[in-house]
């Protein structure tokens, strides 16, 4: 039997959090041009383990640390293949699933089949993988389906730490000239006003729901481009227009997820939490105009890319919090989502995963379109957006739980399209 696995700090404060919300998963949906039998499955799944070993534990928690002990089931449990009349109503009854960490790992493989195609859905539970974490685990599982070698290497290291390693002494000022920044950052982003209202409040039902809002990624890419942004700049902005739009005076606020791989000095496959947080503040006039709100918002965050802030917003919390027992650490998990609802009720976010089109390759054009979905955090009154690109379409989805109500949910999917729009055609 392997030796237990320690337990990261994420590990602990997600957990912390988690219990009773059960829907912390990310899911990446794969439509393929294609069947696949159950023992290629679970032989795919064996790899995906060995690769990223944590994916064959089971969550043990305990006073001083917590660890992930290697589960005595049988892999082949956590596969299943469901041939379905109706794709999204499957889809939608997997996610609210949930995966239950304390029993079993926090992996499943599901394949629903619809005649000769078939809906590949790879769960993972977000204490495990953020969506760089995501897109690791499904290269190394397209690699092993396909019978090729995963790009990039896989590694099985998981400690945040990771991204400082490649920072020298000469970064440390400016990094600590961040932390404290970010550390203050939500005292301000108290001023901006709240784009969460009483009429948006659901019912309480946790049961995921989301809409899709599709696009044209070649276009907009090209659009943003031509102002000097990117296509994160541009989504950006549209949640920046779309918080101004929510609410009435003061300061508009938008935040993104920086994937802090991209401070790694070499390339590597990693399952783990590797993300930290940015947020942009713009003067409401700014926001009146769709390009006007992009190069705000591209100006913006092109200064931040040289200040390391989503670093410094992970790499704080991680030094302050490491010595400190997991169970205190899953106590404070709570705190600290009251904390994520207070700003995302004043600042619209969403977490840019970026193209799915690498770690895919190895299917080739088996795939029809892909795309990652979650996590879902019960008690959020404001949606989040995840986005991920494919083929040159760009998908996002605007994704909620029982406590915002359906219309509001239909609402927001409207509007952000709009926004999108708009900066597409610069209207």
């Amino acid at each position: 039997m392997p030796a237990p696995l320690p337990a990261e700090l994420i590990d602990a404060l997600v957990h912390g959090f988690e219990h009773g919300f059960p829907h912390l998963h990310l899911h990446l949906l794969v439509d393929l041009e294609r069947t696949f039998a159950r023992e290629d499955l679970v032989a795919a799944l064996e790899s995906l383990v060995r690769a990223f070993p944590v994916l064959g534990c089971r969550y043990q928690p305990a006073w001083w640390r917590d660890r992930w002990v290697p589960w005595e089931g049988d892999l082949a449990d956590l596969v299943r293949i469901e041939e379905v009349e109706d794709l999204e109503a499957a889809t939608q009854a997997l996610v609210r699933e949930p995966l239950d960490v304390l029993a079993q790992p926090p992996v499943r493989l599901t394949a629903l089949a619809q005649g000769g195609r078939t809906r590949l859905v790879l769960s993972l539970h977000h204490m495990v993988a953020d969506g760089g974490g995501v897109k690791a685990a499904g290269n190394v599982l397209a690699a092993a389906l396909c019978g090729r070698t995963p790009d990039p290497r896989p590694d099985s290291q998981r400690s945040v730490l990771l991204a400082a390693r490649a920072l020298g002494l000469r970064d440390l000022p400016t990094l600590l000239v961040e932390a404290i920044r970010e550390g203050t950052r939500p005292l301000w982003i108290l001023a901006a006003r709240r784009v969460a209202r009483a009429e948006d409040a659901g019912p309480g039902d946790p049961a995921p729901r989301w809409r899709t809002v599709g696009l044209d990624g070649r276009g907009f890419g090209a659009a943003c481009r031509a102002e000097g942004a990117t296509i994160n700049d541009g989504l950006v902005a549209a949640m920046a227009r779309l918080a101004a739009a929510r609410s009435a005076s003061g300061p508009v606020c938008a935040g993104f997820t920086v994937d802090l791989r991209r401070f790694l000095p070499t390339r590597r496959g990693l399952v783990t939490n590797l993300h930290g947080v940015s947020l942009v503040m713009l003067p409401r006039v700014t926001a009146a105009a769709p390009r006007a709100t992009l190069r705000a918002v591209s100006a913006i965050i092109g200064r931040q890319k040289e200040r390391l802030p989503g670093l410094a917003y992970t790499l704080l919390p991680a030094l302050l919090l490491a010595p400190l027992p997991h169970a205190l650490l899953r106590v404070i998990g709570r705190p600290v989502l009251t904390s994520l609802e207070r700003v995302l009720q004043r600042a619209l976010a969403v977490t840019n995963i970026g193209p799915l089109d690498e770690a895919l390759a190895p299917f080739g054009d088996q795939v029809r379109a892909a795309s990652i979905l979650g996590p879902f955090v019960h008690g959020l009154s404001v949606p989040v957006v995840t986005a991920t690109g494919f083929g040159g379409a760009l998908t996002l989805h605007v994704e909620a739980t029982g406590s915002v109500a359906e219309a509001a949910l239909d609402h927001l999917a409207e509007d952000l399209a709009r926004a999108l729009a708009e900066l597409q055609e610069g209207s």
